[in-house]
C-alpha cells in the first residue's frame, strides 16, 4: 500500500512540473562603457540588461554613439543602420543579420521591450568593427575600438601631433601623465562637451559649419584636394606676385616653395578624425587619409618644432592677424603651442628618419577611387 502511495505521489509531482511554465531567467541590470566611457540608461535611450546570458542593449543608443544613422521601418520592423560604408539590417524576432549585403545568423534575434528594440551587445559592436570585452564580475560590457586591425602602422603616431592644436583648442584632448593614448586617437565618442552635445553630433555639425562637409564623399574628397591643393597653393601664388603684402613676403622669404605647407596638412588630420567622429570613416580610413599629409610633413621637414612653426605662420597669414614682425611665439597659437601642446605631448622626431607603415588593406587611393 505505501509503495502504491508513493508510486502515486510521484507522478502527481510529475504531472505538476510539466503543467508548471518554464520561466525566463530575471533580467539582470548591466553597465555599458564605449571607449572607457559609462553609458547611463538617459544616454543609451533604455536600461542594459544581462537576460538568459546575453547582455541587451537598445540598438539606437549604441549605434548612434558609433556614429551610425539609424532608421526604423515600422511596416516590416526592420532597423537599418549605416556607419562609414557599412549597412547592418536586422528584423524584430527574425536570428538573421544582413551585414553589407552577407547573411549573419545571431543565437538570439532583436526584440522589442519598453517600446525599445534590443540586441545582444556584442552584436551590436562587432557588425561595426568594434572589440567587445565582458567583465562577469561587475555584469559590464566593454565595447573599444579594435586598434588590431590597423596592425603595425605609425600614422596614428603621425595624425595625433598633426591635429594636436585644433583639439587642445577645442578641449577634445584627454591626456594622461602627459602622454597620449591609442584610445584618445579621437575625441571619446560616448563622451560629450561642455554644451552638453556628444561627440559625433558636435564632430558633424564642425564638418557642416567649418568645412561644407555632410557625408562620406565629401569628407573623403575635401581632405585628399586640401591635402594636395589647399591654401598653400593661393600663398605661393601671392607671393610671387607684385601684390604680395610685407608678411607674405616676409613667411616667404623664411620657407620659400614650402610655402605654408603645414597650416594645410594638419588640418587634414582634424577633418580625417572628425569624420571618424561623425562616423563617416572607420578608424583604419581615417588613418589611410592621413597617410599623404603625414608623407608631405616628412618630405618637407625634419622635426615637429619645424613643422609647428611653419603651422603658426600659416595659420597668421590665412588669418590676417596682422602680426608682422612679431615673434611667433607671442601669438595666440604660440603662446598655446608653448605652454599647452608641449607640455601635455611627448612629440617623436624620430619619425621623420623612418619610413611611414600604412594601413593593411586600405589606401587613401583606394578610397579616391570609392568616391570617383
Amino acid at each position: 500500500m505505501k509503495k502504491r502511495w508513493m508510486s502515486l505521489l510521484l507522478t502527481f509531482t510529475m504531472f505538476l512540473t510539466l503543467a508548471m511554465p518554464v520561466m525566463a531567467a530575471p533580467a539582470i541590470p548591466a553597465t555599458v562603457r564605449l571607449d572607457k566611457i559609462f553609458l547611463y540608461e538617459t544616454v543609451l535611450g533604455g536600461k542594459a540588461e544581462v537576460v538568459n546570458g546575453r547582455t541587451m542593449v537598445p540598438i539606437r543608443g549604441i549605434a548612434e554613439l558609433l556614429g551610425a544613422d539609424v532608421d526604423w521601418i515600422e511596416s516590416e520592423q526592420k532597423v537599418i543602420m549605416t556607419r562609414a560604408n557599412h549597412t547592418v539590417e536586422m528584423r524584430v524576432g527574425d536570428q538573421t543579420a544582413y551585414v553589407d549585403g552577407e547573411a549573419v545568423v545571431m543565437d538570439i534575434a532583436p526584440c522589442v521591450t519598453n517600446g525599445r528594440t534590443r540586441i545582444p551587445a556584442r552584436y551590436m559592436a562587432e557588425f561595426f568593427g568594434q572589440a567587445v570585452t565582458w567583465d562577469a564580475a561587475r555584469s559590464m560590457v566593454d565595447i573599444q575600438e579594435d586598434y588590431s586591425i590597423v596592425g603595425d602602422s605609425n600614422l596614428e603616431e603621425w595624425a595625433i601631433p598633426m591635429g594636436a592644436m585644433l583639439k587642445m583648442i577645442n578641449h577634445e584632448i584627454y591626456t594622461v601623465t602627459g602622454k597620449i593614448r591609442s584610445d584618445e586617437f579621437a575625441c571619446r565618442r560616448g563622451s560629450w562637451d561642455e554644451t552638453g552635445q556628444y561627440v559625433v553630433e558636435r564632430a558633424r555639425d564642425g564638418l557642416a559649419s567649418g568645412w561644407g562637409i555632410v557625408n562620406r564623399e565629401e569628407l573623403i574628397g575635401t581632405i585628399l584636394s586640401m591635402t594636395e591643393h589647399g591654401h598653400n597653393d593661393t600663398f605661393l601664388e601671392l607671393a610671387q606676385s607684385n601684390y604680395a603684402d610685407s608678411y607674405t613676403k616676409q613667411v616667404y622669404n623664411k620657407y620659400g616653395n614650402k610655402g605654408i605647407l603645414a597650416w594645410d596638412l594638419f588640418r587634414m588630420s582634424n577633418v580625417a578624425q572628425w569624420g571618424y567622429e561623425s562616423g563617416y570613416v572607420t578608424y583604419a580610413e581615417a588613418l589611410a587619409l592621413i597617410q599623404p599629409a603625414a608623407q608631405g610633413l616628412k618630405d618637407n621637414f625634419s622635426s615637429w618644432e619645424e613643422a609647428y612653426e611653419n603651422y603658426l605662420y600659416g595659420y597668421c597669414w590665412w588669418s590676417d592677424t596682422g602680426v608682422a614682425g612679431q615673434d611667433i611665439y607671442q601669438t595666440e597659437r604660440g603662446k598655446i603651442y608653448k605652454s599647452e601642446i608641449k607640455e601635455n605631448f611627448e612629440f617623436d622626431n624620430s619619425l621623420f628618419s623612418k619610413p611611414i607603415i600604412p594601413i593593411p588593406g586600405v589606401s587613401a587611393e583606394d578610397l579616391r577611387k570609392e568616391i570617383m
